[in-house]
């Protein structure tokens, strides 16, 4: 009987531990979420009024610095120089070549930039191990996966083209399938168009998608002084750390890219 009662108790407070630990998690994954958010809104903020048609090298950087980002190439690096093995030609000289470093390298006239913005889920596991995460963090916790991710690339000094992708993993049910979904809104800048005159300054479409299941829709502009970056960039991240729910669609993720749309498809 007294064995029997100290067990219970002991099981007892085993399950407190427990209970604490797995809340305490719960909170630390939410605040997270709602932190990495505040951080995307910022970057937001900034792309609303970025001089993307007058963009160079300089402000690329501090753009991707201030948000967390970086360089994807390598700077040069000021280190001695690497030789490899020496030889000798017909007439007897002995020669010693210099390597050239391996990969691309980042320059002022020529470099790529990326932001990643996601929570902590995303960040400390391999992409294997976290597509288990978040479909359990999905079901369970109430907590929905998503990310931003900006690329921004120079090249002639100038920056000439733009991608960023806001991202949100949840139910839904597109046709026969129903389970996990994702849904992504990009924004693609560019310097040029590849049509020419024939491609509208701004445009808003839904990708046509292979693989599996998505739900997408994407807004392209030409880099101009009066190109509509605010109502591009009309993003409302609020919806993605909601509990227990996440963003209905484009509605409300990107409203004023959805209200487009929707004109362009009543022509």
């Amino acid at each position: 009987m007294w064995i029997s009662h100290r067990l219970r108790s002991g099981l007892r407070r085993t399950a407190l531990a427990l209970l604490i630990v797995v809340a305490c998690s719960w909170v630390s994954l939410y605040l997270d979420s709602v932190h990495q958010r505040r951080e995307a809104e910022r970057l937001i903020s900034e792309l609303k009024s970025f001089p993307f048609a007058t963009a160079g090298f300089d402000e690329v950087r501090e753009l991707a610095e201030r948000n967390g980002g970086a360089a994807i190439q390598q700077f040069p690096l000021l280190e001695f120089p690497q030789y490899g093995y020496p030889f000798e030609d017909s007439q007897g000289h002995v020669h010693m070549p210099l390597l050239e470093n391996g990969g691309p390298t980042c320059t002022v006239r020529d470099c790529t930039f990326r932001i990643w913005i996601r929570p902590w889920h995303l960040r400390a596991f391999p992409r294997d191990r976290a597509e288990v995460l978040l479909t359990f963090a999905l079901k369970y916790s109430g907590i929905s996966p998503w990310g931003v991710y900006a690329t921004l690339i120079v090249k002639g000094g100038k920056l000439n083209e733009s991608h960023t992708e806001f991202g949100r993993l949840g139910p839904a049910t597109l046709g026969r399938f129903t389970g996990l979904v994702p849904l992504a809104y990009e924004v693609v800048s560019a310097a040029h168009s590849e049509l020419g005159d024939r491609s509208p300054d701004y445009s808003v479409g839904a990708p046509h998608i292979t693989g599996g299941p998505l739900e997408g829709l994407s807004v392209h502009f030409l880099q101009t002084s009066n190109a509509p970056t605010r109502r591009a960039f009309d993003v409302d991240l609020r919806c993605v750390t909601a509990v227990w729910r996440s963003c209905r669609g484009f509605d409300e993720l990107a409203p004023s890219a959805w209200a487009d749309y929707q004109s362009e498809l009543k022509k």
